[in-house]
């Protein structure tokens, strides 16, 4: 693709190129590719990136999302950010995604950053490191959010300058200098009439919040620039420390290896366990209830933000995305059987010693456990409820919902690795089966 030699002016460039030096966004021989809305400031970065190419010796290419959120005006940012790319001789990538669709039940705010990310993502895998145009006024309203939400030491250093391929070049530049950029070169973009809606947590932030702050102290913005990189430093030390003090992080947490811990390198764990299960932020509520599950029985749970929960397993916490415990009933035959809805595999062969089929009334079916449940399983004595078989095998308690329980027409038939003595063969017979559960599916 082939496009005219574009002259930039004004010291916009210099600076970015300062802060790619300084955070080593960029190197020689990199991909790179900017996310580019048709707004202001993606157009910006755009061409920032364009004049800095050469000289660091890159690949520039751009991205476009269509979240076809704005019907007409949403075609028209499409085809401005094919445009504007090709002026400039970069190849553009577009993806259309229908967020309202895909938003149904959901935010819609967040349902478009996720997909936003997941199209960087896949590009990223292709092609390397994904550059976005937030701004340092973009930082201050994001400060201004987790502080009125409630946050930790981390939350208050904003928005990170590089996150794996993500890296931010215009971060810490004002929006003014962004504006004034492209005043100063006749560059033109497009103005999304969401941002001028008060619909939106961010946009009421930046459009009434964010200039009381500004009124106050017509430094803030530098202020909160320096409070983000000193909130850092004390976040990285925090994290070195837990890390030396609790080992490596997962999405489930050790109760006895962090109880004792400061309350800063407990939070820290809290917080860093909530990312490693999928969570994109955990609010200082989320922490304070998580927190308390130290002090809970085994099988007590919290919600959590964005449809996660934490529940404590005996001496663990484990964060995880909820899931509703689906309801089935699935008729089993010889073989291997496996429930999508349960996630497991129930076996049934045929044998000569095992469950008898002429003491079971067929056919036999799986599903999930009920309240109440209860059997006689071989070799245990007597009546046994299925609740307390479960807790005295210490089976997960994040997995019963969902664990097959096999049942004839009136009785349950086997349960946790164990036959109901009523349905066992006493002697050898040709008419017995033998059922064994296993968790996926067997190929």
């Amino acid at each position: 693709m082939c496009g005219l030699k574009v002259s930039i002016k004004g010291d916009l460039p210099e600076k970015a190129g300062a802060v790619i030096k300084e955070y080593n966004l960029i190197e020689p021989g990199d991909d790179v590719i900017s996310a580019l809305s048709g707004g202001a400031d993606s157009v910006a970065l755009l061409f920032v990136l364009y004049s800095l190419s050469e000289k660091i010796g890159f690949t520039l290419r751009a991205a476009h999302l269509n979240h076809m959120i704005r019907g007409a005006e949403a075609e028209r940012d499409e085809e401005f950010s094919v445009k504007t790319a090709e002026k400039l001789g970069i190849e553009c990538v577009v993806k259309r995604c229908d967020i309202p669709r895909l938003s149904v039940g959901r935010n819609m705010e967040e349902t478009a950053r996720e997909e936003r990310y997941r199209f960087f993502s896949e590009l990223s895998e292709e092609r390397g490191k994904i550059a976005v145009a937030h701004n340092l006024n973009d930082l201050a309203e994001t400060v201004i959010m987790r502080i009125a939400r409630g946050t930790s030491v981390s939350g208050l250093s904003g928005i990170r300058v590089k996150n794996n391929n993500i890296i931010r070049p215009l971060l810490f530049t004002p929006r003014s200098e962004i504006e004034a950029f492209l005043s100063e070169n006749k560059i033109s973009y497009v103005t999304d009439s969401t941002n001028l809606s008060d619909d939106y947590t961010r946009n009421r932030i930046r459009h009434a919040i964010l200039p009381q702050f500004i009124s106050l102290n017509g430094n803030f913005l530098s202020s909160v620039k320096r409070t983000a990189k000193k909130a850092k430093d004390a976040a990285d030390f925090i994290a070195v420390s837990a890390k030396e003090a609790y080992g490596d992080i997962s999405g489930s947490i050790d109760i006895e290896k962090a109880r004792h811990l400061h309350n800063a390198l407990k939070e820290y764990i809290i917080s860093e366990s909530a990312y490693a299960a999928g969570m994109k932020e955990i609010s200082d509520k989320n922490i304070s209830d998580i927190k308390k599950l130290f002090g809970l029985p085994s099988g007590k749970k919290i919600q959590l933000s964005g449809m996660y929960e934490a529940l404590r397993i005996y001496d663990k916490i484990k964060i995880s995305k909820r899931e509703e415990n689906k309801n089935y009933n699935y008729e089993l035959k010889i073989g291997n059987n496996y429930i999508v809805e349960a996630g497991y595999t129930v076996t049934v062969e045929r044998s000569k010693k095992g469950i008898d089929l002429a003491k079971v009334t067929l056919p036999l079916y799986a599903r999930p456990k009920k309240e109440g449940d209860s059997f006689y399983p071989a070799g245990m004595g007597g009546e046994k409820k299925l609740k307390m078989l479960f807790s005295d095998l210490k089976f997960p308690v994040d997995k019963r919902g969902k664990y097959p329980i096999i049942t004839d027409s009136e009785k349950i038939v086997f349960a946790l690795g164990r036959a109901d003595e009523r349905a066992v063969s006493g002697e050898t017979t040709e008419n017995a089966i033998t059922i064994k559960i296993t968790e996926g599916e067997l190929r």
